[in-house]
């Protein structure tokens, strides 16, 4: 594989992955601010400016856009995180150029249609619906309002109803004109293409611009304690519980951490040998679905978080064992030595991994300040350095993350 960088006169950053390997192409265009820019009064404007996209561009209707994507795209979507809105898809090799002048197609004339709007709004309090329905959403909502206090990563990018009803049509193409110019985007491709073909085809379809986007610095709060230590939230008609227990973590860590990390959550939270999975379902049958994981989002902030589901009336029985759980000292050499085979086994299939990995990981790079090209080298060094990962590295992690003071424990559980 090669990674290769153009950076155009104009702050247009164009990224390849060559994969000579692979038989389809992945193709992105993102946008390099997201949801935590979003007005006060306009909570959800950036997610719903990433769904307006598909209604309808300058040569395009919006039912055109479809069928185009249907015949020339294997999968096409967008999302909208913290930091970026990302439109993006996979194809056939051959239909790269197709794929790159929708997506810049989307990106660079939508009209935002009228009639459409109403429609869309619709649509996406539907969405913010489907996310308040869900336990494990709530719980990390209400997680991530207690542990930061100003830092945007307490923030949801679904909006408000007050924030959807406020938008308008003048607020969307205002904020295409601000943030879709050259140096406030990344164009990324994978796959079987040559770093020369995919600039070729951008320059083609992305016109030289200007302009620039003043992107904002924000204190992770590492310090701070929650705001509050535990929460409740009572729904009706549920027949289980869930118990979520989170902390704040440094996003900006070093690789040995990186690759020490993928051990460490594989002993205490990750899988069905896992040390939760173990005491809570295996030992005890107290949940059907136990695990833990974390969330980074590069440049603002990251969180660890365990979660169980379970009967309403075992709630202080499974807050008591998951924290027992992350809060006892790592020492059977046995567990760590198939957490660590488990890590290198997943480590040593680089050229199976979505192609969708390596846009994530120029995000990763980009916002660290790290050389793009050396995206090429991540998983065989992360090999290296997991083969030298320690028991002692993975306990000495754990006791400087899994503080109990600094958890956060959300349930959600029956009315």
């Amino acid at each position: 594989m090669k990674i290769e960088e153009t950076i155009r006169k104009d702050g247009l950053r164009i990224v390849s992955a060559s994969i000579p390997t692979q038989k389809k192409v992945y193709v992105s265009v993102t946008c390099m601010t997201g949801f935590i820019y979003d007005p006060a009064d306009k909570q959800g404007l950036s997610h719903f400016f990433e769904h307006m996209a598909f209604k309808g561009t300058k040569k395009r209707s919006a039912a055109e856009v479809r069928a185009f994507i249907g015949k020339n795209f294997l999968s096409s979507n967008a999302s909208t995180s913290r930091m970026f809105i990302d439109y993006y898809g996979s194809g056939v090799a051959h239909k790269l150029p197709l794929m790159v002048d929708l997506l810049c197609d989307i990106y660079l004339n939508p009209t935002y249609p009228a009639a459409e709007l109403q429609k869309e709004k619709n649509a996406v309090l539907l969405e913010r619906a489907r996310n308040y329905d869900d336990d494990g959403y709530l719980a990390h909502r209400a997680a991530r309002e207690n542990l930061w206090r100003s830092n945007p990563m307490r923030s949801e990018g679904v909006g408000t109803e007050d924030g959807m009803k406020n938008i308008t049509r003048a607020d969307l193409l205002a904020l295409k004109k601000l943030w879709h110019v050259p140096s406030n985007t990344l164009i990324f491709g994978a796959g079987k293409l040559t770093h020369s073909e995919l600039v070729a085809h951008v320059n083609k379809y992305f016109p030289v611009g200007s302009g620039e986007v003043t992107h904002e610095k924000w204190d992770e709060e590492l310090e701070l304690p929650p705001v509050k230590k535990r929460i409740e939230i009572k729904k009706p008609k549920r027949n289980k519980a869930m118990v979520v227990v989170a902390a704040k973590t440094p996003w900006d860590i070093t690789e040995k951490e990186d690759a020490t990390t993928s051990i460490l959550w594989r002993l205490l939270m990750s899988g069905t040998n896992s040390r939760l999975f173990r005491e809570i379902r295996e030992k005890r049958g107290l949940a059907y679905a136990v695990g833990g994981s974390g969330s980074v989002t590069y440049g603002l902030g990251a969180y660890i978080y365990a979660y169980a589901e379970t009967d309403a009336k075992n709630i202080g029985k499974v807050e008591r064992l998951m924290k027992r759980a992350l809060n006892a000292p790592l020492k059977n050499k046995k567990d760590f030595a198939d957490a660590k085979e488990r890590e290198l086994d997943s480590i040593s299939l680089e050229d199976d991994n979505s192609l969708g990995v390596w846009e994530s990981l120029s995000w990763e790079y980009l916002v660290k300040g790290k050389p793009i090209k050396d995206i090429a080298g991540y998983y065989k060094k992360m090999e290296k350095l997991l083969k030298r990962v320690t028991l002692h590295d993975v306990e000495v992690l754990r006791k400087k993350d899994f503080k109990l003071e600094r958890f956060v424990t959300v349930v959600v559980k029956p009315e």
